[in-house]
């Protein structure tokens, strides 16, 4: 006992220590094991944590086409950083929603037509035609025609033969009015008659020329300015299709004739203007006047390059081929179209030729003209110089300055924000493709994020 009680403190840190090596028999290999798992759990999570921190970053580059380095990003993108560049990001969003709308904005209002300056010449006519619309349609459209060539342009032309023959029997009659009849029944002044006539008759071709050229502005024949004959010239009322292309052919030809009539706007007579005469205004009649990849959505879409029998204009290509519906994103394709454009999700690109009589020094102010304000493009100008004596032998009194004719091959685009919600369906499954809506990119940016 006296044992025990010297050596009870032993004897207790004994029964501890047994009761600890019991313990570490005791079932609960589980409970270290779920400890150990955490720990190698928590340790992934660092490992994943720091890799994050140590990541390189780089600086968004906005510069498609550069093979530089990328930046490396200075800051780890905290929350605070995160914030900032959202706000950039949202910033930027609105100023490209603020462009897209700018453009729309400017595209419809170098399209307008009529007296009302409204975009159908015809309220109602398109995307279907109401009740009787396609008759009215057809009823203004070479009032409209001739309203732009007179009026816009302030337009005339040389008189023909024809004409000057009337006048001229109307002189003869004149000066045979102021016979003397002599008493033998014959007149006494005959010769005297005949020669004032003879002289008046001589100086009458210049004289009615000069009266056209003092008075207009610029020479337009009535045919370089004609509503299409497949609408006008025949009892049956325009299809959808017929109003389409002829409304789509309106706006561009309205642009133009304005874009024209800016550059002779100083000018009193058609031998001050610096464009003297517009020869041929010449758009592709129907779905051949759009620009198109015969490669179709897909390949635009794709950026894959169109193949060689791609449409421009309607020139060059097959009969039937007038190439794919495209609602792809913009994409430059070169074997289309000297700018590489062709028809996309965001605008129709609409090939034309001008073919210009134009004061040789002032050929710069007309391209300028063109392309000031409005959304066309100069592809490429042939010039060759005109002989004055000749164009005077045909009637045209152009003044003394050096003239030249000017071939302007151009193209020009229709944003489809404002064109595709006044399509016919026929016209949509073409440009757009069979049974495809067009999606507003401007309503697509007021829906919020999700």
């Amino acid at each position: 006992m006296d044992i025990v009680k010297k050596n009870v403190v032993s004897i207790v840190f004994g029964v501890i220590a047994l009761v600890a090596m019991v313990l570490a028999f005791f079932p609960m290999g589980g409970k270290f094991d779920e400890i150990n798992k955490e720990l190698d759990q928590r340790a992934k999570y660092y490992q994943q944590a720091e890799a994050i921190v140590k990541k390189p970053r780089t600086l968004p580059d906005i510069d498609l086409v550069s093979t530089a380095e990328p930046k490396p990003l200075k800051y780890f993108p905290s929350p605070k950083i995160t914030s900032l560049a959202k706000n950039f990001m949202d910033q930027l969003i609105s100023q490209s929603r603020g462009v897209l709308e700018t453009a729309v904005q400017m595209n419809q209002r170098e399209s307008v037509v009529g007296p009302k300056n409204s975009l159908l010449l015809t309220p109602g006519s398109l995307p279907e035609p109401q009740p009787n619309t396609d008759n009215s349609f057809k009823k203004m459209l070479q009032p409209e025609m001739d309203e732009l060539r007179l009026k816009v342009l302030e337009a005339g032309f040389p008189p023909t033969v024809e004409e000057i023959k009337k006048v001229d029997d109307k002189v003869l009659l004149d000066n045979q009015a102021k016979r003397v009849i002599g008493a033998d029944g014959q007149a006494i002044n005959e010769a005297a008659v005949q020669e004032a006539y003879q002289k008046e008759s001589a100086l009458l071709p210049a004289k009615m020329r000069a009266e056209v050229a003092n008075k207009c502005r610029i020479y337009v024949d009535a045919e370089v300015l004609a509503a299409p004959k497949e609408i006008t010239a025949v009892p049956q009322s325009p299809s959808p299709s017929q109003i389409w292309y002829a409304q789509a052919t309106l706006w561009l030809q309205e642009d133009v004739c304005r874009a024209i009539s800016e550059v002779n706007k100083s000018s009193r007579n058609v031998q001050e203007s610096p464009i003297k005469r517009l020869v041929a205004f010449t758009i592709p009649a129907g779905s051949a006047m759009y620009v198109r990849s015969a490669a179709g959505a897909e390949g635009a879409a794709g950026g894959e390059t169109a193949p060689a029998n791609s449409v421009r204009g309607g020139g060059g290509v097959t009969a039937g081929d007038a190439g794919a519906p495209s609602n792809g994103e913009p994409v430059r394709v070169f074997t289309v179209s000297p700018t590489g454009r062709a028809s996309n999700i965001m605008y129709d690109v609409i090939g034309f030729t001008l073919v210009l009589h134009i004061d040789q020094t002032k050929v710069p102010a007309i391209l300028k003209q063109l392309s000031k304000d409005r959304f066309i493009t100069v592809r490429n100008v042939d010039l060759n110089r005109l002989d004055l004596t000749a164009q005077m032998d045909q009637g045209f009194v152009y003044g003394s300055a050096p003239i030249a004719e000017i071939t302007i091959d151009c193209e020009a685009i229709q944003m489809r924000e404002w064109t595709a919600p006044l399509m016919p369906r026929v016209i949509k499954d073409a440009l757009i493709g069979p049974g495809v809506e067009f999606v507003s990119q401007l309503k697509l940016a007021d829906k919020p994020a999700q």
